[in-house]
């Protein structure tokens, strides 16, 4: 039978409010000969805190929600597990959900955590949420705080943390400019209305600094996911580029597959810079020169920004730089 308050105020000979004060470390006028005596009592019948209780006395559940649109990305899952890792140290817990890119998953999970009275999300939004009014209408109705962590509705008055994509493609077609490819293809994200196309926007900067006017073949335009990036490597395969720059790790992946069956390799056939830093593990020898967004900065960034919004109710912004690092993938191009 589950220990209470009251059969421990027994074993002790004080009142329960006397007990929930001493293991709530609240202040108290108790000797520390008793106090000890409680923890030693509370211990010994191994008493454990009624969560729902405690949220009813202190209106605070302890529980903290994240919202990502695939957990099966590995970049989502390090996300979240540095949250966790926050969460756990300032005694909350993170209850991580799944929306799998959809709208309706967004909207169903926004109301999970409003019913679990979670004292704040972090919210990566799927790319449907973007198209989708009744998101945004959610939103602007919700009374829970909010950060809104790696994708953004710019509108909206909720704190944000992100990367800058832009220039993080900048750099990664800049980097294949320098090598002396022109013929640069790129495995894009998806088209979303109302969400910045930062990545593509990047490509063509670079491109267009160097006079390169990128043909509509050279653009596969993905949705993050494996089976995108085997596409575009089908697809690029098919014509003249001799670089790729690919937008996440999981489409890079699809993308080798299908080199692969072509008989063609990374840097020997074609030259490669991926984004994400999360590949290294799958790509069997071959280290891949990549645009880092380091998902445990991420997190640090976003629980900055949480307890920032807890501590003075200031709702902020914050522009992370990835890192570029060479490696090997991305050989010299030698003109006739």
């Amino acid at each position: 039978m589950k220990t209470t308050l009251k059969d421990i105020a027994d074993a002790t000979g004080v009142s329960i409010t006397a007990v929930s004060k001493v293991l709530n470390g609240k202040p108290i006028r108790i000797s520390d000969k008793k106090r000890k005596e409680i923890l030693a009592v509370a211990e010994g019948m191994n008493y454990r805190a009624n969560p729902a209780a405690r949220a009813l006395v202190t209106n605070r559940s302890g529980l903290i929600g994240l919202i990502v649109p695939d957990i099966e990305n590995p970049y989502f899952s390090r996300l979240a597990k540095h949250l966790e890792k926050h969460c756990l140290h300032q005694g909350s817990v993170l209850l991580i959900l799944n929306s799998n890119e959809q709208a309706e998953g967004d909207l169903r999970l926004l109301d999970v955590l409003s019913s679990r009275q979670v004292e704040a999300i972090f919210y990566c939004p799927s790319f449907e949420a973007f198209n989708d009014h009744r998101v945004k209408e959610k939103l602007t109705k919700l009374s829970i705080p909010l950060i809104q962590v790696d994708r953004a509705f710019t509108s909206l008055p909720y704190s944000k943390v992100v990367f800058d994509n832009e220039q993080g493609a900048y750099e990664a077609t800049g980097h294949l400019l320098s090598k002396g490819h022109q013929k640069i293809g790129i495995i894009a994200p998806p088209i979303i209305q109302g969400h910045p196309a930062d990545r593509l926007q990047g490509y063509r900067r670079a491109l267009n600094e160097k006079g390169c006017v990128p043909e509509g073949s050279w653009i596969f335009y993905g949705d993050y996911d494996y089976n995108s990036g085997y596409q575009g490597g089908k697809a690029l395969l098919e014509t003249e580029v001799t670089a790729v720059f690919s937008c996440n790790d999981r489409m890079t992946l699809g993308f080798l597959k299908a080199l692969r069956e072509q008989g063609k390799s990374v840097p020997k056939d074609l030259s490669l810079v991926s984004n994400d830093n999360v590949a290294e593990d799958f790509t069997f020898g071959l280290a891949v020169t990549t645009v880092i967004q380091d998902a445990a900065l991420l997190a640090d960034a976003s629980f900055h920004a949480y307890r920032t919004l807890r501590e003075n109710g200031k709702i902020t912004e914050t522009l992370l730089q990835p890192t570029f690092i060479e490696r090997d993938s991305v050989d010299e191009l030698t003109k006739p």
